[in-house]
């Protein structure tokens, strides 16, 4: 099992669609728990996670300071860590699953933005992870600010953030 850490420096209404999409993997028992952490509580905050049934850890700090501390109070040994707005994509639950045997120590995996690889390439080659890929690791290496060695999942994720507006219903 793994926890999700959704880190919310800018909350985004799309933060709903991310959510909405880990819907499945709690119920196959893949994700435990889904947290989101911020800088500072907002109504739509929490209103989201109570909606939602997920955590809120306040902190500040940068966005790697949020993301150390909740690794460090969540209870399993793994964490998916999504962007506001970022929505795995297909078949990413089995994908997912299979790639944590893989992630252990330093090893880290990145799921991969829908039209955008070279995001990934540039994480792999410079060791820093662009914040709108998704990362699994281990909770312990996260928690200890350790440097991450990234191989790519071939789960994808798309942007919910830069949609348009819905239509009014009526």
């Amino acid at each position: 099992m793994i926890s999700a850490v959704i880190p919310a420096l800018h909350p985004v209404p799309a933060l709903v669609d991310t959510l909405t999409a880990l819907v499945p993997a709690v119920a196959e028992g893949l994700i435990r728990d889904v947290v989101i952490v911020a800088q500072a509580e907002t109504p739509f905050l929490s209103a989201v996670t109570e909606a939602g049934g997920s955590g809120l850890i306040i902190v500040p700090g940068e966005r790697s300071t949020l993301i150390r501390i909740a690794a460090a109070q969540i209870k399993c040994p793994h964490v998916l860590v999504l962007a506001p707005g970022m929505v795995p994509l297909g078949d990413w639950i089995a994908t997912l699953s299979d790639a944590l045997a893989a992630i252990e120590g330093r090893k880290a995996g990145l799921l991969p933005v829908q039209g955008a690889p070279w995001l990934t390439w540039i994480a792999q080659l410079s060791g820093q992870a662009d914040e709108r890929l998704g990362l699994i690791a281990s909770a312990t290496a996260l928690s200890n600010g350790e440097r991450l060695n990234y191989a790519k999942i071939d789960a994808m994720l798309a942007d919910r953030r830069k949609r348009g507006l819905r239509p009014a219903a009526g």
